[in-house]
């Protein structure tokens, strides 16, 4: 299985939206919901881990998923170029229409 090169996740973070709801029946998985997307997905916990890791844009410490993952992940808004601040904005911005 490929795994994606770290530099290309330089600058990427895990959104200040996602919220991470473990599942009592399926230890193995987490469900992300990510708070102004609406997106909803079942992952892996090292998927899950991975994210958890990308708080900062300091380095992930988990492994990186496949790199189809990585892009699943970027277009469902869990993983960000954007800072905290350029969310916030963003959220701002929504919750004003």
């Amino acid at each position: 299985m490929d795994r994606i090169d770290d530099a290309d996740l330089h600058g990427t973070r895990s959104s200040s939206y996602t919220i991470f709801v473990p599942l009592e029946d399926r230890p193995d998985e987490t469900l992300l919901v990510h708070g102004y997307s609406g997106a909803y997905d079942r992952v892996s916990t090292e998927v899950a881990d991975f994210l958890r890791g990308k708080e900062s844009t300091d380095g992930a410490t988990v492994p990186a998923p496949t790199p189809e993952t990585i892009a699943r992940l970027k277009r469902r808004g869990y993983l960000t170029g954007r800072t905290p601040e350029q969310e916030s904005a963003l959220v701002a911005g929504l919750a004003a229409r």
